[in-house]
């Protein structure tokens, strides 16, 4: 018996993004990564944005401002779980200067406007905008 269908997708992903770290050494999937069919590169991104929300609430208690609801907002067995398979699971900066270096290995040149250059499923101008420095300091 089902109790709990979120839970159950929770599983569901939660497995995928260790098969998928099993295989990558990370868990700074793109978009568009899969793992056995499973999208585990949206599973990831909707997981980022409840570990926002619910760093945005925690931030909010405490400034003792009102918080409307928790919904939708990541628990920490939740975040804990992410974290024991990759402790840099929810930094972006991380993930944008990852496929910023893979899109440099490839020898594709650095894009300077925004929709130049798409990588992986997401923008690689958008993603230099972030971590060029970074990426120019480590490949010099």
């Amino acid at each position: 018996m089902v109790w709990s269908h979120f839970d159950v997708a929770w599983e569901e992903g939660l497995a995928a993004a260790r098969g998928w770290a099993e295989v990558n050494g990370h868990l700074l999937a793109p978009l568009d990564a899969a793992h056995q069919g499973y999208r585990v590169g949206i599973w990831l991104k909707n997981a980022r944005a409840a570990a926002r929300k619910a760093q945005e609430i925690e931030q909010r208690r405490a400034e003792s401002l009102p918080v409307k609801s928790s919904a939708g907002a990541m628990s920490d067995e939740r975040r804990e779980q992410l974290e024991d398979i990759d402790a840099s699971w929810r930094v972006e900066w991380q993930r944008a200067f990852h496929l910023v270096l893979l899109h440099l290995e490839a020898g594709r040149p650095l894009p300077t406007e925004p929709g130049d250059v798409v990588h992986q499923g997401d923008c690689a101008a958008d993603l230099a905008r972030c971590s060029a420095g970074w990426a120019v300091r480590l490949i010099s």
